[in-house]
């Protein structure tokens, strides 16, 4: 488990580019226009910390690509 507090205390001391850099790779909706405390709190918060990977979500197939595959 993540020690939160540890956390936050690194994310304290960064400054609020490297945060939003964070929140970006993290894909984080609208970092972009928080504060370096939100920011802070944002990638602190257990949503983010124990988020799990999971499948990508596939789009529907397009008729042409239903189409394509039957020939093949």
């Amino acid at each position: 488990m993540v020690n939160l507090s540890t956390n936050k205390m690194n994310y304290s001391k960064m400054k609020v580019k490297e945060l939003k850099k964070l929140c970006k790779e993290q894909k984080i909706k609208g970092y972009s226009k928080m504060k370096k405390k939100e920011l802070v709190e944002v990638l602190t918060s257990e949503k983010h910390q124990n988020k799990e990977i999971g499948p990508a979500k596939m789009r529907p197939m397009s008729p042409l690509l239903k189409k394509i595959q039957k020939l093949i």
